[in-house]
């Protein structure tokens, strides 16, 4: 249809009442997880192998594995016929068992760890001392605390009697060598400064030697004192 409005034309062609020409409208943008940047990924991240600390004390992460310590429970008591608890030689024995077990195991442990471990294979009277000893020496490493412990029940006796014991042992008939040398060594454990000492070490060479070969005794020392100043490995090769 045509109008005419003034000088001008206008063309006044029907709106167009049906439906809207529907427009492609492009598909959300969708955003995978790697895309997303972690939160986690920021903190710091404490596996079962990782120690992390907090005000300086450390966290301990892992299973203390002791399954491998086999050590006897000591007591403390003096066996009957017998003048030393053996301290110092179950204490060396321990000591040893617990760095093994932690080799075996992959793991290092701490001494707090290590003095923890030591009471559960102590009782009695031993495992009252160690609480006391704990509560009176709480940075006590453990090498402290072993040597504490044989100070502590070592034998009753001074070291002049303990000598004279060793002096006179006899070796028993149904004993090895090898074993009495063990006996005389332990003996010489309970005196001050144990088998470290050389002085100690050779009353239980000349006891060794006197009564293991009381016929050759004089020629067996002469030739030991020429060939090694150390009386624990003399008594060893005897």
């Amino acid at each position: 249809m045509l109008t005419r409005q003034g000088s001008r034309t206008l063309n006044a062609s029907p709106v167009s009442q049906g439906t809207p020409r529907a427009t492609a409208t492009p598909p959300p943008a969708t955003v995978t997880p790697t895309q997303v940047p972690s939160r986690r990924s920021t903190q710091p991240n404490l596996s079962s192998s990782d120690e992390g600390t907090r005000d300086g004390v450390a966290r301990i992460t892992e299973r203390i594995d002791i399954k491998n310590t086999k050590s006897t429970v000591f007591t403390g008591v003096v066996p009957e016929g017998s003048y030393d608890s053996g301290a110092r030689e179950w204490w060396e024995q321990f000591a040893d068992q617990a760095d093994d077990a932690q080799v075996l195991a992959g793991q290092l442990w701490n001494d707090k760890v290590k003095t923890a471990t030591l009471s559960l294979f102590l009782s009695g009277s031993a495992r009252r001392w160690l609480k006391q000893h704990r509560h009176d020496h709480p940075r006590a490493t453990f090498a402290e605390t072993g040597d504490a412990l044989v100070a502590k029940f070592r034998p009753k006796l001074t070291d002049q009697e303990i000598t004279a014991r060793i002096y006179d042992e006899p070796k028993l008939p149904a004993e090895t060598y090898q074993e009495f040398a063990d006996r005389l060594l332990l003996m010489v454990g309970g005196l001050d400064g144990g088998t470290t000492n050389p002085a100690n070490a050779r009353h239980a060479l000349g006891t060794f030697v006197r009564h293991a070969w009381p016929q050759r005794k004089d020629v067996v020392m002469a030739r030991i004192s020429l060939r090694d100043a150390d009386p624990l490995r003399a008594i060893a090769r005897a």
